[in-house]
């Protein structure tokens, strides 16, 4: 095609784009005929027909029977891989979709740190754009540090540094002679090792606890007490904020104060609103489970198979990660016209809330503390912590289980739901054993969905949301080591990773009739 003929395309293609972004062309209403778009464009009646063509391609606009255009009620998938949020109730626009996949190669080491992209001309070819479409996704991509300009094209961010004895400091919470580690964090650790073993950045993993009214820092190797700050010697920080406790914001403030980089991997929610007395440039708050984006994902999957009505189940609803996907689910759902349709089944319970026979493993317990006396040391090591995975763990969930039946019951009552979406994995194999015995087909009669695509979700062939950690861990080594030339605004302080939703055999179209 002549440069001159793209150009115009790409102009009326961008005048689109700006009328749905500024809310002129709202969705499920008629667009102006082309006749009236090519005057408001300044091109030719032609030209915006092109442009149209390809706004449809890229799912922007929709031809309603052949009729007239319009923009589409469902909302593309529109959540950045490196920062930025786009708006979750509009499409996002061409650039903002190119800057977020070429953010998640990035992310994905498609192009890996300290390599330069391909040229201009092979990147338009790989993600189907112009020239113009291109500049802009890569100039924004620059602004956030995540390129950098290199002779006549751009660079990925060496993770890599001169100074080689510069390294960095990971700081986690404390318990029982161990670094905390939630179900993500093992994952995020041996990612977190890998990347900076094949960057030559020395690590260090350090502790904080609480000792009576005492906050004390220990070396996780030798567990001998340190200071929290490491000194020079260090590139930067991260914190792996997983647990609700005091603790967390002396270290934040601690760290945010050492003028040093710190990038926060925020697990709790408790970091969602900004801190007005921390440097904008050199503190990061990566969300993960706690950001409504990944429930967003879920629900444009679930639209995109028919499931107009779609049940949200949790007993755990006093968790500030729940409660994020509940509201992802109902956003997206909104935006259709149909929120009243996310259906939620919840309950405020605590993980510890959730035993009732804490009182009959009393027995066991205090029978058990009585042969304790009479064992040698080396061999409690081995015992306790299997009586502690029973209390804590193997009776909770057993009880979980059995509590769950009647909620369960309830949400099949209502024959015209035809997904139910759990917050965990472990909730939504419960329900595939629940269905199983009711004689219900999953998914021909009930898709099941969850979050988490652990091993569970695997073993149980369970459609579960990956939130691509090992991306979280470059973005967040990206920070750190590169945070000098960051230009991010204040306002994208909180960095959202996109993951995928990995389709497994217990999610697929919706039914055509309400199950009896």
């Amino acid at each position: 095609m002549p440069e001159k003929s793209r150009s115009a395309i790409g102009r009326a293609i961008e005048f689109i784009e700006a009328q749905i972004a500024q809310g002129t062309f709202v969705p499920g209403r008629p667009l102006p005929r082309l006749a009236d778009l090519s005057r408001m464009a300044g091109v030719s009646v032609d030209t915006v027909w092109k442009a149209t063509q390809e706004l449809q391609k890229q799912g922007l606009l929709r031809s309603v029977r052949g009729h007239y255009l319009t923009v589409p009620q469902t909302p593309g998938s529109g959540d950045s891989g490196t920062g930025q949020s786009f708006h979750a109730d509009r499409p996002p626009l061409l650039w903002e979709k190119v800057k977020r996949r070429l953010s998640r190669d990035i992310l994905n080491r498609i192009f890996a740190p300290g390599t330069s992209l391909p040229s201009s001309k092979e990147l338009q070819s790989r993600y189907a754009v112009n020239f113009r479409t291109l500049q802009k996704a890569l100039a924004a991509l620059v602004d956030e540090s995540v390129l950098v300009p290199q002779n006549r094209g751009y660079a990925v961010p060496s993770l890599s540094t001169r100074k080689t004895h510069a390294g960095i400091v990971l700081v986690g919470h404390y318990e029982n002679n161990y670094l905390a580690l939630g179900m993500h964090d093992e994952t995020f650790l041996r990612s977190l090792e890998a990347e900076c073993a094949q960057a030559g950045i020395p690590l260090e993993l350090v502790g904080v606890e609480i000792n009576g009214k005492a906050i004390v820092t220990r070396q996780i190797s030798g567990r001998k007490e340190c200071s929290l700050i490491r000194g020079d010697a260090v590139l930067g920080y991260l914190y792996l904020s997983n647990i609700a406790n005091p603790a967390g914001e002396y270290i934040v403030h601690t760290l945010a104060g050492s003028g040093k980089p710190l990038a926060v991997l925020d697990e709790t929610g408790a970091w969602s609103s900004p801190r007005r007395n921390m440097s904008s440039r050199t503190v990061r708050f990566f969300q993960m489970t706690t950001s409504p984006v990944p429930a967003r994902q879920i629900a444009r999957y679930l639209l995109n198979l028919g499931h107009r009505k779609i049940a949200y189940i949790s007993p755990f609803h006093a968790n500030v990660w729940s409660v994020k996907r509940l509201e992802g689910l109902r956003s997206v759902y909104e935006f259709a016209g149909i929120g009243g349709n996310v259906v939620p089944f919840v309950e405020n319970l605590t993980h510890k809330q959730a035993g009732f026979l804490r009182t009959d493993f009393e027995k066991i317990r205090n029978h058990y503390s009585e042969w304790r006396k009479q064992i040698p040391d080396e061999f409690k090591r081995e015992t306790d912590p299997v009586m502690e995975h029973m209390q804590n763990r193997a009776i909770r969930w057993g009880e979980l289980r059995y509590k769950l039946n009647p909620l369960f019951a309830k949400v099949r009552s209502d024959p015209e739901i035809t997904a139910w979406v759990f917050p965990t994995d472990f909730l939504g194999t419960i329900a595939q054993d629940y269905l199983h015995e009711t004689g219900d087909a999953v998914p021909d009669d009930i898709s099941v969905l969850s979050f988490d695509d652990s091993y569970r979700a695997l073993r149980n062939s369970l459609t579960s949301y990956n939130f691509n950690i090992p991306a979280v861990v470059n973005a967040m080594l990206g920070f750190v080591t590169n945070s000098s030339s960051s230009k991010i605004a204040a306002k994208n302080r909180i960095v959202e990773i996109e993951g995928v939703i990995v389709e497994r055999g217990s999610a697929g179209p919706a039914r055509l009739q309400s199950r009896r």
